[in-house]
């Protein structure tokens, strides 16, 4: 597991889609790979974590 810290203009699902698509990019990531994302639904707000994700790396 390795935490990164990522900021987006998104929201939601598509926050976390860019997120993933970077780590991609970077390569830490390839086509295939689970990922676990946790966000909070109101960005930039502190303790506001309250969504877990399961993505696939496309």
């Amino acid at each position: 597991m390795t935490p990164v810290h990522f900021d987006s203009t998104n929201d939601g699902v598509a926050a976390a889609h860019d997120a993933v698509n970077l780590l991609r990019d970077k390569g830490y990531l390839v086509s295939g790979d689970l990922v676990i994302v946790t966000q909070g639904d109101v960005m930039s707000t502190i303790g506001s974590t309250n969504t877990t994700r399961i993505l696939t790396v496309e």
